[in-house]
């Protein structure tokens, strides 16, 4: 079959995805299944934009890439919840998102990247409802932060990753976006963007699941990390490459008071 010249989904478990035509800088990383736009080919390249990543652009080995093949609206969804999964000579992990076909008692049967079936344990899976049309109600809503809180925290000690999305090593802005991820929530993938695009809140409304930024007027936005908790001084969940991976830190920590840029809420729509 000849390769659609528009457009693809990834055919790996997981590929790097750098900022040109060359393995030297990783930018991000992309999930079996997820989403290309390609844009060019060239040399055995593909240069593409990520749409579930907020059309994040850069660079993938077309061999990697299979053909689009498009799922109904109304199919059903998973999103793989644990860190790694082996099945039926299968490797998934984390934050990968499947059409099931069907269940079947303790299993479910999923569609891959070329139209081959597998088979995992229920137990690794929930249903996904992301990047749905449709509004959720409010009571749904509020758990949503909590429910990303919970992620982020599965995650400790972590190596960190530049561009990274595993738990094989992840960046700060990775963390924020495979943590909102599971629960149905496409953040921008950059930690400025997300500062960028996000509701502003003050520091007196803080909630757990806001997001707190760092940073210097020179530098811009150049950290990310979560509220985890509001007892005493409280703290955040992040992923530093200072620390050398996923931690928690106290919010008065005088290091990162220094930096402080702000906070930011995720806003998700709730029905009328």
């Amino acid at each position: 079959m000849e390769k659609s010249k528009t457009g693809g989904v990834i055919g790996v478990t997981l590929v790097d995805v750098w900022a040109e035509p060359v393995e030297k800088e990783r930018v991000t990383q992309a999930w079996l299944g997820s989403t290309a736009k390609i844009l060019n080919r060239s040399q055995g390249w593909c240069q593409i934009l990520l749409p579930e990543q907020g059309n994040y652009p850069g660079w993938v080995r077309e061999a990697v890439l299979c053909e689009d093949a498009a799922v109904p609206d109304e199919q059903e969804r998973v999103v793989v919840v644990i860190p790694k999964v082996y099945s039926d000579g299968l490797h998934l992990v984390m934050g990968t998102v499947l059409p099931m076909e069907r269940q079947q008692s303790e299993r479910v049967i999923l569609t891959l990247p070329g139209g081959k079936k597998a088979t995992l344990p229920k137990a690794v899976v929930q249903p996904w409802q992301g990047l749905a049309k449709e509004a959720i109600g409010k009571e749904e809503q509020e758990k949503i932060p909590l429910q990303a809180v919970r992620h982020a925290l599965r995650l400790p000690r972590i190596p960190y990753l530049w561009g990274g999305m595993t738990v094989e090593g992840i960046d700060c802005s990775g963390l924020m976006y495979l943590s909102y991820w599971l629960c149905g929530v496409a953040l921008p993938r950059d930690a400025a963007d997300q500062f960028a695009q996000l509701q502003p809140i003050e520091e007196a409304e803080v909630q757990r699941g806001d997001l707190l930024f760092f940073g210097s007027p020179d530098d811009g936005v150049t950290h990310v990390g979560m509220i985890s908790s509001l007892e005493g001084p409280g703290h955040f969940v992040h992923a530093s490459s200072r620390l050398g991976g996923v931690v928690r830190t106290n919010r008065d920590d005088p290091f990162y008071q220094e930096r402080l840029l702000g906070y930011r809420r995720v806003i998700v729509p709730t029905a009328v």
